[in-house]
């Protein structure tokens, strides 16, 4: 079995957010360690098709639920 895997662009992924969720008006965001303080140009491509950002921080995985109830 074998797999490939390609990291879409940000705006690409933002707008295909937009197009399966015609009228919504929030995304929501789980930041992880791995992302570090990239959440900027996330919220830039997000906020450019209309739609606002919200982002909830997890260090931990036992964190996931708290922030997923939070979000």
């Amino acid at each position: 079995m074998s797999a490939v895997f390609i990291d879409q662009p940000l705006a690409r992924q933002a707008e295909l957010i937009r197009q399966l969720f015609p009228g919504r008006a929030r995304v929501g965001l789980l930041v992880g360690p791995a992302l570090g303080g990239e959440v900027e140009p996330i919220r830039a491509q997000v906020e450019g098709r209309g739609m606002a950002l919200a982002t909830e921080r997890v260090e931990r995985e036992s964190e996931l639920y708290a922030a997923l109830q939070q979000l």
